[in-house]
């Protein structure tokens, strides 16, 4: 990020600061170095504006109530504010900082109250240079609502030649050997027309299937958010609705009868209501193809045995009928770079190979939280988190796994035993609250 500047950076007007160490290691002086850095290398990345130079702040204890803890904190920051309260909590985790605490922090801003919250760990604030607040103020930008980025106009002209939704879905699996545990699914897609503002659906559904349930509902919800923001920030008219569907769908490990029921799925978008042309793209990350330069100037990435980013392998190793293709969209510092592979399972969008390659391509540089492409298209990277954040849908105090349903399962069969946990736990997921559901919380 040196002489960078964000493309829409946000404004923070009021936030505050929650340190979950002692004060004999993070002392008032390590906090307003936090403070002060944050506020400097804001203005660096295209003026963040940041109003509250000196916000609030608590020492609090991780095995203490967190939510009463914010909830205090929150209070103070409404009352030295003349009750107005913070759009943004910054709270310092010890290095060994257990899961279960970080858990709380999230459930409470973005299930609970609708505050943005960033996590930092505390050597990392007292050893923080330029490097590590541009990294950090990355993610805090888009979780207010700015942009960081957005892809070249050259290299993206099937985004940008009308009006066009990129959706992501992944479906994440409880582990091996757990039967009362629900799936989670996440379906994520653009709001703007550059597709770098993305807001996510998620739900928990019945386990180890790869299928699905609620996407024609998922994709009903990211049509009328992208109308809305058409019409409330673009300025476009009412009904101003995508003509284009690009869906991509990450899948692990699945079967070549559950692909098949994966594509019927993709192409039930077209049941939707929205006259839009569909391309539905599957894309395989986990697969023991690598690429070894031959020939190939001696570029960085060469010299470590590994192909340029943007290297494209589209015949020779792949299926001899269908279209697929190999993308390695990202360069490596160590070991050897992974492609990814892409299958266009459906396409009645009219476009080339080269169109489709580079349109993947282009999607792999446009992640908030990266300078550098990813490994992926960001649509279904942002899936794959919201998947893996499932645990902040859940009550921290434990609704699910009482002692009531332990005495409950004495009298159940095993069959019962694991329907209730399941019932169980798919009921207790809980939304969004309203106003992250439009935000980027999951960066």
């Amino acid at each position: 990020m040196i002489d960078k500047q964000l493309y829409s950076p946000s404004r923070i007007r009021r936030w505050v600061v929650v340190v979950y160490t002692p004060l004999n290691w993070f002392n008032k002086q390590n906090v307003m170095n936090l403070v002060q850095g944050l506020i400097s290398n804001a203005r660096k990345l295209g003026e963040i504006i940041i109003d509250e130079t000196d916000p609030v702040c608590r020492w609090e204890s991780g095995q203490g109530n967190v939510q009463d803890q914010l909830l205090k904190l929150g209070k103070a920051s409404v009352d030295k504010n003349r009750g107005q309260g913070p759009d943004l909590i910054v709270a310092v985790l010890p290095d060994g900082a257990s899961v279960d605490l970080y858990t709380r922090i999230k459930h409470f801003g973005d299930i609970r109250q609708g505050v943005a919250t960033q996590c930092l760990l505390v050597n990392k604030v007292k050893k923080a240079n330029d490097q590590y607040w541009a990294n950090v103020l990355l993610k805090i930008n888009v979780k207010l609502g700015g942009m960081n980025v957005i892809p070249d106009p050259a290299a993206s002209a099937v985004l940008t030649s009308t009006q066009t939704l990129v959706i992501g879905a992944h479906v994440i699996q409880p582990p091996p050997g757990v039967k009362n545990s629900p799936s989670f699914t996440a379906v994520v897609g653009n709001v703007d027309s550059n597709a770098v503002r993305y807001i996510s659906t998620t739900k928990a559904q019945t386990g180890r299937q790869e299928i699905i349930e609620d996407l024609k509902d998922m994709v009903k919800c990211l049509i009328t958010s992208y109308k809305d923001y058409q019409q409330q920030q673009e300025w476009r008219g009412p009904g101003f609705g995508p003509k284009r569907i690009i869906y991509y769908r990450v899948i692990d490990r699945v079967s070549e009868g559950q692909l098949s029921h994966v594509l019927e799925q993709g192409i039930a978008c077209k049941e939707t209501g929205v006259d839009a042309k569909i391309t539905l793209i599957i894309v395989g990350k986990r697969q023991n193809i690598r690429f070894i330069p031959v020939n190939a100037q001696l570029n960085d990435d060469a010299r470590r045995g590994n192909c340029s980013a943007g290297t494209v392998v589209d015949h020779g190793i792949g299926h001899p009928i269908e279209f697929d293709y190999y993308l390695l969209s990202h360069g490596t510092s160590l070991g050897t770079s992974r492609p990814s592979h892409y299958s266009v399972g459906y396409h009645d969008n009219g476009f080339n190979a080269d169109s489709i390659q580079a349109l993947s391509f282009a999607l792999c540089h446009i992640s908030a939280r990266a300078t550098r492409s990813i490994s992926i298209p960001a649509p279904v990277y942002y899936a794959d988190i919201v998947c893996s954040r499932n645990k902040i849908h859940y009550d921290p105090s434990g609704t699910c796994d009482t002692s009531e349903i332990m005495s409950e399962m004495e009298t159940l069969t095993s069959n019962q035993i694991s329907m209730t946990g399941l019932e169980r736990k798919m009921q207790g997921f809980l939304p969004l609250h309203q106003k992250q559901a439009k935000l980027m919380y999951f960066v």
